[in-house]
């Protein structure tokens, strides 16, 4: 004679009949067998209807008694919403509970995670949500609800698609890595890491934010002006930068930089200028041509050692600016290299530049490649032309100038206060934008002057003025361009 589940099932506590291992078959018989009297069963055919059951109500759907419903709830074992003390059991994750434990908790799971990830501590906000397959994750300090569910969420979205999050140390290594640069960029910026690298090296890109940044600067030696700042901060804003354009930040934070005092422009006017070429002539010839075509053209150092023979072409005049020395350190000795911003500018060449140079090549200064080199190799820190500058500004008298400033400012200088357009600047000194080259163009006083001059009436009536005086007072007579009137000049 075979048996019903009923009898098979006797005997057995419900506590049993919930647990994971207990199949469904078992949860329906102890949920069709139970003693529960028959008011009790009014109680549960007029709840059935009903979304949300307290624990009376949960106790008369399923059959088990409150105090049991209570050790679920407590073990973490059975779906229920709401605080502590106002509990809801909701009645379709139940009617799954009761037909298959294990897959209502992964799903009451999935729903606490979406709507209860993010929650208020004592001092700070959190997240907490546990993702099949990557566990709980877990992470508190944030200073809003809106920062903490912007983390959660973004730390969903890693998850899920299995992107890592990145350091900034491991960001700056592949900006190193991937940019192409100038060893003298690339040495400058591996200068400024040690400094900002333990500080923000170990935080991850999403949180270099302008609080950590403000750190940063407070951290910096305080020897440092706001311009070595900004040049440490301007790392950390194109390292940030490099990450977002790869798509790995969602945006590029501020970053708060210093501001920097103006100084009084330095360049050389044209006598000036002239009082130094003449010096250089007189006391190191061989270093001539150098300044000349410094103070000339306005090109950078290194531009000008890199100048070779075959750059140089005579019909038209012309003098092709495509290479540039670049600084060595260390083993690494000076090499040549591309011009800046790796774009040849060609300038066309008058008569006393072509002259100079012919002038040089003719005296046996330059080498048999390049103008200012003997044998194709040139200083380690390019600056061989330093010394011979520096005594001649002293020995005339003249204030010691840099190369850039005795070349690229005072050609920009020089040609914008003689009323040349910046247009005509920018092509001369090979600037991508109009911006860079107003940086360089000062003006002098001749220029304001000359801007009065132009700005002058053809015809001023004061030129005109024609006045009588009488003794002890009277009237004077002002007459301008074809008018007269009276004016009483007594007391």
């Amino acid at each position: 004679m075979g048996t019903t589940d009923h009898d098979r099932f006797q005997g057995r506590s419900s506590r049993e009949f919930c647990s994971p291992s207990a199949s469904a078959a078992e949860r329906r018989c102890v949920h069709e067998s139970s003693d529960a009297p028959a008011q009790r069963r009014a109680t549960h055919d007029t709840e059935r209807e009903a979304t949300w059951f307290t624990y009376a109500h949960a106790a008369a759907y399923t059959g088990w008694s409150i105090r049991h419903l209570r050790n679920l709830v407590s073990a973490g074992r059975i779906p229920v919403y709401g605080p502590p003390r106002v509990r809801r059991f909701r009645r379709d994750m139940l009617d799954l509970f009761l037909t298959n434990p294990a897959t209502a908790m992964r799903k009451f799971r999935l729903e606490r995670n979406d709507h209860m990830a993010v929650r208020k501590l004592a001092k700070s906000w959190q997240y907490d949500f546990t993702l099949e397959g990557h566990g709980r994750q877990r992470k508190a300090g944030f200073r809003t609800k809106a920062e903490a569910c912007e983390a959660e969420k973004q730390k969903r979205e890693d998850l899920i698609s299995g992107r890592k999050r990145v350091l900034f140390a491991d960001a700056y290594e592949m900006y190193m890595t991937a940019t192409t640069m100038k060893d003298r960029s690339r040495d400058s910026y591996q200068g400024h890491w040690p400094q900002i690298k333990p500080v923000l090296g170990h935080l991850f890109i999403e949180e270099v934010d302008t609080p950590a940044i403000d750190i940063l600067k407070a951290s910096l030696p305080t020897h440092l002006g706001p311009k070595s700042v900004n040049h440490r901060l301007s790392l950390v804003r194109t390292v940030l930068r490099f990450m977002w354009k790869r798509g790995r930040l969602a945006s590029v934070p501020y970053v708060p930089t210093r501001s920097v005092p103006e100084r009084s422009p330095d360049w050389y006017t044209e006598g000036e200028r002239d009082r130094l070429l003449d010096g250089i002539f007189e006391m190191y010839p061989e270093w001539y041509l150098f300044f000349y075509l410094t103070t000339r053209l306005g090109l950078r150092r290194g531009e000008v050692y890199a100048i070779s023979k075959d750059r140089v072409r005579d019909i038209p005049p012309q003098l092709i600016i495509d290479r540039a020395v670049q600084e060595g350190k260390g083993d690494r000795p000076a090499q040549l290299g591309p011009r800046k911003n790796n774009r040849a500018l060609t300038l066309a060449l008058t008569e006393d530049v072509m002259d100079a140079i012919r002038w040089h090549i003719h005296q046996g200064y330059a080498g048999s490649e390049f103008l200012f080199s003997r044998d194709g190799r040139f200083h380690k820190r390019v600056n061989a032309h330093s010394r011979p500058l520096r005594a001649a500004q002293r020995a005339l008298g003249l204030r010691e100038l840099g190369h850039h400033k005795i070349g690229r400012h005072s050609v920009a200088s020089q040609a914008a206060t003689a009323g040349h357009s910046i247009k005509a600047i920018q092509a001369q000194l090979g600037h991508q934008s109009a911006q860079s080259t107003h940086q360089y163009a000062h003006l002098g006083a001749r220029a304001q002057l000359r801007l009065v001059q132009d700005l002058e009436p053809s015809s001023p009536p004061h030129v005109n003025v024609r006045s009588t005086s009488t003794e002890g007072g009277g009237s004077r007579t002002v007459q301008g361009a074809g008018t007269q009137r009276e004016t009483d000049t007594g007391d």
